[in-house]
């Protein structure tokens, strides 16, 4: 499930911290290179208030199954959740 959302942290990380600008967007994450995302990855991995923020924003409407939606904006119970919190030790 995590690597499922990696994409969208590289993307959140980017966007709020200004590491790389020639990446703009989701699209941008996912079409590039792995030298091209370093900077960013290591960015997300230094800091683990990032994935915990992440959570709490989610910035994505990602619901409580894993799916994007523009109808909830919950993480409560959900396996994401889970799983993101023990990668940020928030457990």
């Amino acid at each position: 499930m995590f690597f499922a959302l990696r994409n969208f942290l590289l993307d959140y990380t980017n966007k709020k911290y200004n590491i790389n600008c020639e990446l703009e967007n989701l699209r941008d994450i996912s079409n590039s290179q792995p030298e091209e995302v370093q900077q960013i990855r290591e960015k997300l991995w230094s800091d683990k208030n990032i994935i915990k923020e992440y959570i709490q924003e989610n910035p994505n409407n990602i619901d409580k199954k894993g799916k994007r939606s523009n109808k909830t904006r919950y993480w409560n119970g959900s396996k994401i959740k889970l799983r993101l919190s023990y990668i940020s030790g928030m457990t």
